[in-house]
C-alpha cells in the first residue's frame, strides 16, 4: 500500500512538471496569453502579406526575365542566321575577286599581244 502511494504521489508530481510551460515564473491568466497570441497572430499575418508583396514582385519580376530571355534566344537566331549570310556572301567576294584577278590577267595578256602602231 505504501509503494503504491509512493508511485501514485511521484506520477502526480512528475505530470505537474511536464503540465507547466515555466516553472520558474508565474502564471499568466489566459485572457493575457490570448492577447499577447492575438498580437503575435496579428504581426505574423501583416509579415505574411508584407512577404506576398515581396513574392509577388519576384514573379513579376521573373516573367519579364523570361520574356527577355526567349527574345534573346529569338536575336540569337538571328544574328546566327546573317553571321551564316554573310559567310556566303564573303565566300561569293572571294569567288568574284578571283574571277575578275584572271580577267585582268586574260585582258593584260591581249592587251600585251596586239601589235602597237
Amino acid at each position: 500500500m505504501l509503494l503504491a502511494m509512493l508511485v501514485l504521489v511521484g506520477f502526480g508530481a512528475l505530470s505537474l512538471m511536464a503540465v507547466d510551460d515555466h516553472p520558474d515564473q508565474k502564471r499568466e491568466p489566459i485572457s493575457i496569453r490570448i492577447a499577447k497570441l492575438r498580437g503575435e497572430t496579428l504581426q505574423l499575418r501583416k509579415s505574411l502579406k508584407e512577404e506576398e508583396a515581396v513574392l509577388d514582385g519576384l514573379r513579376r519580376k521573373a516573367g519579364a526575365l523570361d520574356q527577355i530571355r526567349s527574345k534573346g534566344l529569338s536575336l540569337r537566331g538571328r544574328v546566327e542566321a546573317e553571321r551564316k549570310e554573310l559567310d556566303s556572301a564573303k565566300s561569293g567576294l572571294a569567288t568574284l575577286d578571283a574571277e575578275f584577278g584572271q580577267y585582268r590577267k586574260s585582258t593584260a595578256s591581249r592587251c600585251e599581244e596586239k601589235p602597237r602602231e
